[in-house]
């Protein structure tokens, strides 16, 4: 069995020659021909400006597990994630531009997301109505407030094609809820991050699969003893662009979980099916291990009067519990909550009507688990 189906060897010994022989971050980093190192976020953000080698910053990260990483593209990195963009575009049926609602909006056609949500909706119902988008983008816990304020209205929007979720995790039951208000789009998302782009798509628009970009980068997933996982197993995710020639990024910890199986659809195509985001968004136990938040998170969202909550971890066994909600019942996130545990947990609930704050670069974190 190929435990590392999404890894092309001969790309990923090119940009380790190129490295070892002509970027000064990996000339003494890959001097002994043995394994490959793998590259952590700490030394990413100590060496940042060595592995920019002078070149220009055209992007960086939001910063939301810590300072933020500059990013430099070389022309070849860019050209293959234009390539990956327009392959998966026509998957979608064709390139349109969004109205997008995010952090550090600057054109007219993006709104700022920490504007009023009010004031937010009223704006996207005119670029809707008025100016003809038939796209939104914006993050998946701001999709589920908008779509909460649009039946508050009693409106629809079947005007809109396709709706965009980026930059955090998708509950699985998001599509069904943004299709009540929009009810001829199609909702999309990818996984990617500011280092080295799009990472996988939507295995042929199949929601719960997803196909790594392999033409442009290589991807592990790799256990606590840092082996490649089996099929269903949870690992982290390690990622290698293949073409990033001015700052390459060679077997980097992404800081993601997931797992990988064969598709259920042909029943031939190795898949991810499971990316639960940052370790920081999975919860610590008491044997080291981490587990992910998304099955204890729909728990949560399904308890009446639920509107929005983040979960703290203190220690292995204490966790605040923020919520914003109508009548929703402390005991009932208690029995939530001690029920995901194998042993018992203290858990301290916070409860509020103000919406809960989003990070700097402007995602919000359901999860903030020990590291």
């Amino acid at each position: 069995m190929n435990r590392n189906p999404f890894f092309d060897s001969e790309k990923f010994e090119r940009i380790v020659d190129f490295s070892r022989h002509s970027h000064p971050f990996y000339q003494a980093r890959l001097a002994t021909q043995g394994r490959v190192p793998l590259l952590t976020r700490d030394e990413v953000r100590r060496g940042n400006r060595e592995l920019l080698n002078n070149h220009p910053i055209q992007a960086k990260t939001s910063g939301a597990t810590g300072v933020p990483v500059q990013v430099a593209y070389s022309p070849q990195r860019v050209a293959l994630e234009r390539q990956s963009l327009r392959r998966y575009a026509n998957w979608m049926g064709g390139q349109a531009q969004p109205f997008e609602i995010i952090y550090g909006a600057t054109e007219p056609y993006q709104f700022d997301i920490h504007t009023p949500l009010g004031d937010m909706v009223s704006r996207l119902v005119s670029a809707v109505l008025d100016e003809g988008f038939t796209s939104v983008v914006t993050y998946p816990t701001q999709a589920e407030w908008i779509a909460r304020e649009l039946k508050r209205r009693n409106l629809l929007l079947p005007g809109v094609e396709r709706v965009g979720l980026v930059g955090e995790h998708v509950d699985r039951r998001l599509p069904s809820i943004l299709q009540e208000v929009f009810p001829q789009s199609r909702v999309w998302s990818h996984y990617a991050s500011m280092e080295v782009g799009i990472i996988a798509v939507p295995f042929h628009g199949k929601w719960g699969e997803w196909l790594p970009v392999t033409e442009k980068l290589g991807l592990e997933i790799l256990d606590e003893h840092d082996e490649p996982c089996l099929p269903g197993q949870l690992g982290r995710i390690i990622v290698t662009d293949y073409g990033n020639t001015y700052m390459p990024w060679i077997r980097y910890e992404i800081g993601d979980l997931g797992c990988w199986q064969i598709s259920r659809f042909d029943r031939k195509t190795p898949v991810l099916t499971g990316i639960f985001g940052k370790e920081r968004g999975s919860l610590k136990l008491k044997d080291g291990s981490r587990m992910p938040f998304i099955a204890l998170s729909e728990k949560l969202r399904d308890l009446p009067g639920m509107v929005q909550y983040r979960v703290i971890q203190e220690a292995v066994d204490r966790f605040t519990v923020k919520v914003v909600g109508d009548g929703v019942r402390e005991a009932s996130i208690c029995q939530t909550m001690a029920a995901a545990f194998p042993y018992p947990v203290t858990i301290v609930v916070e409860s509020g009507q103000d919406p809960l704050p989003r990070e700097p670069g402007g995602k919000f974190l359901i999860a903030q688990g020990l590291p």
